[in-house]
């Protein structure tokens, strides 16, 4: 599919030789999609805010499977109404169960589902 997979993680672990390890704005500035995989922790929250959302391509897409903690809905939600972000697919929200009147569930580019453990779990 000849896309270039790039990784931002703070800790020391290497990434694989196949991502190119980078910056968290290097990776916002160079890349169509923004796909989000952490825990959330205090040095985290609202990772991806305006000033992130600002360093983004225009027409770029967020991808949120991760914890509502990692994005600021309210920038998420004026940059989807500005037209600047392509859309937004999440299955986590600031309220859980989420509310079926959530302003993010009325945007035309953003696809929502429920976040499920189902299938995953031990033996």
């Amino acid at each position: 599919m000849e896309v270039k997979i790039l990784a931002f993680d703070p800790g020391p672990a290497p990434a694989p030789g196949e991502v190119e390890q980078t910056s968290l704005s290097d990776l916002l500035r160079r890349s169509d999609i923004v796909s989000l995989h952490a825990t959330p922790t205090s040095q985290n929250r609202h990772l991806i805010n305006q000033a992130a959302f600002e360093l983004m391509k225009p027409g770029a897409l967020l991808i949120n499977t991760a914890r509502a903690w990692l994005v600021d809905t309210n920038a998420l939600l004026q940059v989807l109404k500005s037209g600047r972000l392509g859309g937004a697919a999440l299955d986590v929200y600031d309220l859980e169960p989420p509310d079926p009147n959530d302003p993010l569930f009325r945007q035309d580019h953003v696809i929502v589902t429920p976040h499920t453990l189902r299938g995953l779990a031990r033996a």
